[in-house]
């Protein structure tokens, strides 16, 4: 549903419930881990892994495992994006939080990728590796719902990254489907991180 739409379906790639509730599917490395850091409005001298959003530090109280091509990396529990935006933020620290991407940008996504599964919906484009479940249209719905809260500006925190990232823009491209991916998830009462039903790559 998150793949954009040009002529014909190209891929453009493409997941907050109570952190307490979260589960671990069968075969998903993702899990929970108690942190003990609190959440402040400036940096605590002395002390790590805090975040520089669009205006203003936060602390994370936990974080979650999750994997991708490279293994694991430690998300911020309280946040929608996951493990690509993660990596970036670890590889490419340069002047946060001045050169954060611009809102307007961040809700280009949203507005992008909400037009994306309209299309996708209204024609039929899901991908063929997508069946049963995960052509529901209530998912199409969800991703609707999030791409506009998305646009709408109400995300900003989700996006951490600097403009400073390869010339395609795949890591703020990757920061949007996450986030999308995972607060659609949360709609549908799925679990957090668990990629199902919305997937952030074939969505």
């Amino acid at each position: 549903m998150l793949r954009t739409v040009t002529g014909r379906a190209a891929a453009s790639g493409l997941v907050k419930s109570a952190l307490p509730r979260i589960s671990r599917p069968a075969g998903h490395t993702c899990s929970i881990a108690p942190q003990l850091r609190l959440q402040s409005q400036t940096p605590a001298a002395g002390l790590g892994f805090s975040r520089a959003l669009h205006n203003t530090s936060v602390r994370m109280s936990q974080t979650r495992t999750e994997s991708d091509a490279f293994g694991e990396v430690q998300v911020p529990g309280d946040r929608y994006w996951g493990a690509q935006t993660e990596r970036s933020l670890e590889n490419f620290r340069i002047n946060q939080p001045q050169d954060r991407m611009p809102p307007p940008i961040v809700k280009a996504f949203g507005i992008l990728k909400g037009a994306a599964a309209t299309v996708n919906m209204r024609f039929g484009l899901v991908p063929k590796s997508l069946t049963g479940a995960f052509t529901d249209p209530k998912i199409g719905e969800a991703i609707q719902q999030a791409a506009k809260e998305v646009a709408d500006g109400k995300l900003l925190d989700h996006f951490p990254l600097v403009v400073w990232q390869t010339g395609s823009g795949t890591q703020s491209n990757m920061n949007a489907n996450e986030v999308i991916s995972n607060r659609a998830i949360e709609i549908l009462g799925g679990t957090m991180c668990s990629k199902r039903p919305v997937h952030p790559s074939d969505h």
